[in-house]
Formats: C-alpha cells, sequence, structure tokens
C-alpha cells in the first residue's frame, strides 16, 4: 500500500511537472504573438520611417554632387570626372527579430521634364527662343511594408519629395532672381540635363548612380537688356515649382501683376517678368549636360 501511494505521488509530482511546463510555453508563445502584434509592427515603422531619412540624405547628396559638377564645368568646360553615388535601397531591418528589408525602385529619365525660355530684347524687339527638352530625372520611390511609401524625385536641378499626390520641394535648383538699383532685374538661372537612356533597377540592396561631366554651355548672356521673358517649367510637380517661383520673385521685390505673375496649368507653369518705363532685364542661362546612368543596368549611349 505504500508503495502504491508513493507511486501515485510520484505520478503526480510528474503531471504537474508537465502541465506547468506547457503553461510556460504557452505564456511564451502568447508573449511572443503579444511582441510581434503589437512590438514588431512599431519597431518596423520606425526602421521605415528612419530609411527614409537615410534616402533623403542619399539624394541630397546626388543634388549637391551634381551641382559642384556643374560649377567645375562652367569654370573648365574640358574637364572631366565621374561621380558613383550609393542609394540605400532596403529599410525597416532589425537585428536578430526582422533581419527583413523593405524594397525599392530607382528609375533615371522616366519623366517628362523640360524648360521653355522666351525672351524679347529691349532695342529691337528681337524675340529669343530656347527649347530645352528631355532635361531628365532621377526617381526613387520606396514600397514600404509598415510605413507610409514615399518618392524622392531630382529634376531640373532641384529635389523634391512625393507623398500620395502631394509634393514638396526640399531643396530648389541653382536659379536666381534679384533687383538691382530699383531698376534692372537680374534672372540667373543654370538648368541640369540629366542626360542618359531610360533605365530602373528594384532592390533591397544598395544601389549606385554614376555621374559624368559632359559639357556645359552659355545659352545667353547679359550683353542684350529684354523688355520681357519668360519661363515655363515642365514638370509633373507644378504647384511646387509655382511656389517656389512666386517666393523669388516676391522676395526679389518685384510687384505682382505689374511686373511679374506666375501661371500654372496641367504640367507646366510658367513665370512672366516684365519691365516698365526706364527699366530692363538681364538674363544669364547656362545649360550643364550630365551623363547619368544606373550601374547595374548599364548602357551604352
Amino acid at each position: 500500500m505504500i508503495r502504491d501511494r508513493n507511486k501515485l505521488k510520484n505520478s503526480e509530482h510528474a503531471i504537474s511537472t508537465v502541465v506547468s511546463v506547457i503553461l510556460l510555453l504557452g505564456l511564451a508563445v502568447a508573449m511572443m504573438a503579444v511582441f510581434n502584434v503589437t512590438y514588431i509592427p512599431e519597431m518596423k515603422t520606425a526602421a521605415e520611417f528612419d530609411h527614409m531619412g537615410d534616402v533623403y540624405e542619399d539624394m541630397s547628396r546626388i543634388k549637391s554632387n551634381g551641382d559642384i559638377m556643374t560649377i567645375a564645368m562652367a569654370i573648365d568646360n574640358d574637364i572631366f570626372f565621374s561621380m558613383d553615388m550609393p542609394v540605400r535601397m532596403g529599410g525597416g531591418y532589425i537585428p536578430i527579430i526582422g533581419r527583413d528589408r523593405s524594397s525599392s525602385t530607382l528609375v533615371v529619365n522616366d519623366a517628362t521634364v523640360g524648360m521653355y525660355i522666351t525672351a524679347e530684347d529691349q532695342s529691337n524687339g528681337t524675340i529669343y527662343n530656347y527649347v530645352l527638352d528631355d532635361l531628365g530625372s532621377i526617381r526613387y520611390s520606396s514600397n514600404n511594408r509598415y510605413f507610409m511609401d514615399q518618392s524622392f524625385v531630382l529634376e531640373n536641378g532641384a529635389l523634391f519629395i512625393v507623398q500620395g499626390n502631394r509634393s514638396l520641394m526640399k531643396l530648389p535648383p541653382s536659379m536666381r532672381i534679384d533687383l538691382l538699383n530699383g531698376s534692372h532685374t537680374d534672372v540667373r538661372i543654370s538648368v541640369v540635363d540629366i542626360f542618359g537612356t531610360t533605365g530602373s533597377v528594384a532592390s533591397n540592396d544598395v544601389e549606385y548612380v554614376r555621374m559624368e561631366s559632359n559639357s556645359s554651355n552659355v545659352l545667353f548672356n547679359k550683353d542684350h537688356l529684354l523688355k520681357n521673358m519668360s519661363v515655363t517649367i515642365i514638370s509633373p510637380y507644378p504647384l511646387a515649382w509655382s511656389e517656389l517661383l512666386d517666393s523669388m520673385a516676391a522676395k526679389a521685390g518685384l510687384v505682382s501683376p505689374a511686373e511679374y505673375n506666375v501661371t500654372t496649368s496641367n504640367n507646366n507653369v510658367t513665370l512672366s517678368l516684365y519691365s516698365g518705363n526706364n527699366e530692363s532685364i538681364g538674363l544669364y542661362l547656362q545649360e550643364h549636360i550630365i551623363d547619368t546612368r544606373l550601374n547595374s543596368v548599364w548602357v551604352p549611349y
């Protein structure tokens, strides 16, 4: 009888141990489930948000290096140099607990981008027209799993952030308007032509944009004073361009609509400048051509 009782006690102890293990395992599974449902999405969202900041730095660097390249070409048109600039494509990586990454797409020259300039000579009424088509673009588009998708677009020398149907110009182009001596409007435009074959790559790794100096040409200088002029920018983001052009003219001290006007329609925006009596407009227009391609999809020009 005593032996039977000992066996019963040992059996009960074994059962309680198994139950305890099962309960602990269940608790662990429940805690992991709560962690995966509650905390992993928050951590992934934060990681993808941080990655968008990294991409903005990468795209800003491409713009800045392109600006440096245009300055160098303007000083010496025979100079040649190239740059390979990285773009971090995948985001959302968390060590150990969330090692998967979201993907993104990098595209060169898939948008309709251009600039048209018309000017009227003050002395003889001669009309000057400059049509700059296919100025090119570089676009990064995210494919996030948790944080909202964003695009960063470099075109016409400006950098945009695009979210849904909204766009914001983060870095302006090399364009300036000054009112000198209260009667002369000085306009400087440095056009950046991102030249090359259309290419794209989808990745969650690091991709590279290669830029090579091509040429720099002065299209119009200040030897001819102008009576009127207009600048039309072709872009998918006309409202952002409209805000920039209106702000530039207003900050220069020009008065709308007597001295300038900004109009927007479809995918273009136009800045018109007018000179009154005893007033004039000076234009310095320069175009810089930069050969651009994605290293992962190299195509000869």
